[in-house]
């Protein structure tokens, strides 16, 4: 791994602290719902396409967030609310 390789993944690491706290902690909680298999908790996940629950938080994060990017604009924030409790996106939830 190259130079500019190990910091991009360095940087990724850290996108997850860089969310409010409150969505942190929400994301967590849906994470951990989700893994013991709470029904709305895995269909949050399954709509953006994540199935693959049972890695890190932070690895997990980084997946969502390249889902997300997938995701129509118009929906993205609806799909926020029910990962992170709130729209991080900026727009309506």
């Amino acid at each position: 791994m190259g130079i500019e390789q190990a910091a991009a993944a360095h940087q990724a690491r850290w996108a997850f602290y860089r969310i409010p706290a409150p969505a942190r902690a929400a994301f967590r909680r849906r994470a951990t719902d989700a893994r013991c298999g709470e029904p709305a908790a895995v269909s949050a996940f399954a709509a953006v396409g994540i199935t693959g629950l049972m890695v890190a938080t932070v690895e997990l994060f980084d997946t969502v967030a390249a889902a997300l990017a997938s995701v129509p604009e118009d929906a993205r924030p609806g799909a926020e609310v029910d990962l992170f409790g709130q729209a991080l996106s900026g727009g309506p939830a």
